[in-house]
């Protein structure tokens, strides 16, 4: 769920970004119909999450979500870390966080002959949400 983190921790290359964005939306039996630079991000999103998950602080962030939330700790502490990344957003890039989300969805737009059926649904929604916020992030 933490989609900028991803995006923003690729190499700086278009395929990079998008597979390590896909990397929530394509199971390993799709893998193989990427081409290898975007399974590559994939990859990376893979190991991004894995290296998190068993971080000391992302697992005493969990700790602090309540045990009526604990299921969801995972998600809900990605999602703060995107929008802290967002929050902060100018220490890290020199665009701003609206054009960088303009040039993604432009890669998604650009690629959307291979995404995943469960992203391009979401696509459209995605894209509203980011003209009317300024930002999906």
């Amino acid at each position: 769920m933490n989609y900028l983190a991803h995006i923003y921790l690729s190499k700086n290359n278009d395929e990079s970004k998008l597979g390590n964005f896909l990397g929530d939306f394509a199971n390993k039996s799709l893998e193989n119909n990427f081409e290898y630079s975007i399974r590559n991000g994939i990859f990376m999103h893979r190991k991004l999450d894995s290296f998190t998950d068993s971080n000391l602080v992302f697992l005493e962030s969990k700790k602090r979500i309540s045990s009526l939330n604990r299921r969801f700790a995972g998600v809900l502490i990605d999602m703060f870390y995107d929008h802290f990344l967002a929050k902060n957003w100018s220490e890290y890039s020199s665009i701003s966080l609206e054009e960088y989300s303009d040039n993604f969805y432009s890669i998604l737009k650009r690629f959307s002959y291979c995404l995943p059926d469960k992203l391009t649904r979401r696509m459209p929604l995605m894209m509203y949400l980011s003209s009317e916020n300024s930002t999906i992030f």
